[in-house]
C-alpha cells in the first residue's frame, strides 16, 4: 500500500497533460489517499497501541499529561464522552483537519503541489502514525503561510495552539526571527559554533541549561528525552551523510539562487534558506548527544525543505535538465527506503481495519 502510494505520487507529478487541466482534483485525491493510509491504520505505523489504548483507557480523573499533551488528550475526551465517536471516527476526522490544512497550505507556495506530497511524503514516511506531531506540523506550516509574513502574533498563537498537540513544535518560535534577512557570514560562525560545542561536549551543557530555561511543562518533555539509551545515538557515518542531506539544499540554493528568485518572492525564498541553515545547525549540535531530540524537531524544517525541492525540480523540469530530475527523486525514494527500514514490520506488511497489502 506505502509503495503504492509512493509509485501513484511519482506517476501524477510528472504527469503534464493530468497536472494541466485537472491540477487541484488530483492533488485532493492524493490527499484523500494518505488521509486513508492515516486514519484506518490497523498495527501500522508508529505507537499504534499507545494512541489505540490511551483513546479506551484516558479518564478526566486520570488526565496525565506527561505521555500525550492536554490539547490531544481533551479532544480525545470531547469526541469519545460527548459526541461518542469511535476511535476510528475521531481518528478520521482528526487527520481529515490536518489534510485540509495541507491542502490549502501547499497550494499557496507551490506550482505542484503533487510533487510535493511525493517528496514530503519521502521524508516524513517514517513518522507514519505520529498523530499528535503530525498535527502540530500542519498547524504550524498552516500558520507560516498565512501569518508569518505580516501577522506574527496570530503565528506565535498557532504555534502555541500547536505545541498543545506536541511540545516539541515550541522550536518553532524561531521561524519568527528566520523571516529577517540575516548574513551568510553569520550563519557561518552559527555553523562554526555548533562544531567546535560537538566536538568539545559543550553541547550537552549548553542544551542542558538552554532547556531549563523552558516552561516546565516543556522542560520536563526535553529533559526526558535526555534520558534515551546511549543504544539510540547515531554513528560516524550517518552523522555524516545527515549533514550532507542538510547541506545538499543550501548548495543547490546558493547555485540556482537567481532563477529561484524568478520564480518565487525574495522574502519567502530567504526564508527556507534560513530555515535551511537552521536545519543543519540543529543537526549538528543535537546529534550524538541528543539524537532522540533531533529526531523528533527534524520535521518541522523538512517540510520546508520539501517546498524547496519542489520549486528546484520545477527549474530543472522546465529547462530539461530531466539527469537531475532522477537524482533528486533517487535521492526521495532512497531516503523513503531508509525511513521505512528502521522499523519495517510497522510500514510493510501496510494493515487496516478492512485488509493487509
Amino acid at each position: 500500500m506505502i509503495p503504492l502510494f509512493v509509485f501513484l505520487l511519482l506517476s501524477f507529478s510528472f504527469n503534464n497533460k493530468l497536472l494541466a487541466g485537472q491540477k487541484t482534483t488530483i492533488f485532493i485525491i492524493c490527499l484523500f489517499f494518505w488521509w486513508f493510509l492515516e486514519s484506518f491504520r490497523w498495527e501500522s505505523g508508529t505507537d499504534f497501541y499507545n494512541y489505540y489504548n490511551n483513546f479506551d483507557g484516558l479518564r478526566v480523573s486520570h488526565l496525565r499529561t506527561d505521555r500525550f499533551e492536554l490539547g490531544y488528550n481533551l479532544l480525545v475526551l470531547f469526541c469519545r464522552d460527548y459526541l461518542h465517536f469511535t476511535y476510528y471516527i475521531f481518528n478520521s476526522l482528526y487527520y481529515g483537519v490536518i489534510f485540509v490544512l495541507y491542502f490549502f497550505s501547499v497550494k499557496k507556495v507551490t506550482q505542484n503541489p503533487v510533487l510535493f506530497l511525493f517528496i514530503f511524503f519521502c521524508f516524513s514516511v517514517g513518522l507514519m502514525g505520529s498523530t499528535r506531531q503530525l498535527m502540530a506540523v500542519s498547524i504550524m506550516f498552516f500558520a507560516t503561510i498565512y501569518f508569518l509574513e505580516k501577522k506574527k502574533i496570530w503565528f506565535i498563537l498557532c504555534i502555541i495552539l500547536a505545541s498543545f498537540f506536541h511540545r516539541t513544535i515550541i522550536i518553532c518560535l524561531v521561524f519568527v526571527l528566520l523571516n529577517n534577512n540575516i548574513r551568510y557570514r553569520y550563519w557561518l560562525y552559527i555553523i562554526a559554533f555548533a562544531f567546535i560545542t560537538q566536538i568539545s561536549g559543550l553541547n550537552t551543557f549548553i542544551m542542558g541549561k538552554a532547556i531549563l530555561i523552558l516552561p516546565e511543562a516543556f522542560s520536563q518533555r526535553f529533559s526526558s528525552y535526555l534520558s534515551e539509551p546511549v543504544s539510540e545515538s547515531i554513528n560516524l557515518k550517518i552523522y555524516l551523510f545527515g549533514i550532507f542531506r542538510r547541506l545538499l539544499p543550501i548548495i543547490l540554493l546558493f547555485i540556482y539562487k537567481d532563477k529561484l528568485n524568478k520564480l518565487v518572492e525574495n522574502n519567502m525564498l530567504r526564508y527556507i534558506l534560513n530555515i535551511l541553515f537552521f536545519s543543519l545547525f540543529a543537526y549538528i549540535i543535537l546529534s550524538f548527544s541528543f539524537t532522540f531530540i533531533i529526531s523528533r524537531i527534524s520535521i518541522y524544517f523538512n517540510i520546508f525543505e520539501a517546498v524547496f525541492y519542489t520549486w528546484l525540480l520545477y527549474i530543472f523540469i522546465q529547462e530539461k535538465k530531466y539527469m537531475y530530475v532522477v537524482a533528486l527523486i533517487s535521492f526521495f525514494l532512497l531516503l523513503c527506503v531508509k525511513y521505512i527500514m528502521f522499523y519495517p514490520n510497522l510500514f510493510l506488511p501496510y494493515k487496516t481495519i478492512f485488509f493487509t497489502l
